[in-house]
């Protein structure tokens, strides 16, 4: 009887885990897109004022200790950034398993037009990334402060109930 109240236990815990950690996604997603918006607007400035090209850009932000500048520090160490810069940003982009597909369109829009174009043409662009991204992080606080409590709940109460089936 004693086992069975410790793997019951057990479940519960794990469901609670299991919704926390869905919670968490939710939460690490909010984060990341702010950061990036945050990415586009520095983005944005150093073009503006100093029109560097894009490698020592990538560099910049790779100091960052953002998410952003975690993505920026990956790409930066891909040996495709050389050779096929676009390449080189999916692969890196893939990474970002907190980001929807949605999000990670844009992004890889952004990619494919840094260094493509003049100074203005990427200031214009890189505006428009930001206003979309700043509509996604919109969407994600909706979805995160909506859900982040139900995924726990749900979590909490999906182990209840695989602990009263198996009993």
């Amino acid at each position: 009887m004693e086992l069975k109240i410790i793997g019951g236990c057990i479940i519960v815990v794990c469901g609670f885990l299991f919704g926390n950690y869905y919670a968490g996604r939710l939460k690490k997603r909010c984060a990341m897109l702010q950061s990036f918006i945050s990415a586009v607007v520095r983005l944005q400035n150093t073009i503006a004022f100093t029109a560097a090209p894009v490698q020592e850009l990538y560099e910049e932000l790779a100091q960052e200790d953002d998410d952003a500048g975690q993505f920026f520090a990956r790409l930066c160490a891909s040996k495709w950034l050389q050779k096929v810069p676009e390449k080189a940003w999916n692969k890196t982009l893939l990474e970002c398993t907190a980001l929807l597909k949605e999000d990670k369109e844009i992004l890889r829009q952004m990619g494919q037009m840094l260094g493509g174009s003049d100074c203005d043409s990427q200031i214009n662009q890189l505006a428009l990334c930001r206003t979309q991204l700043e509509q996604q992080l919109d969407s994600a606080r909706s979805v995160a402060s909506s859900n982040m409590k139900l995924a726990r709940g749900l979590g909490v109460f999906g182990g209840i109930f695989v602990v009263l089936v198996l009993l």
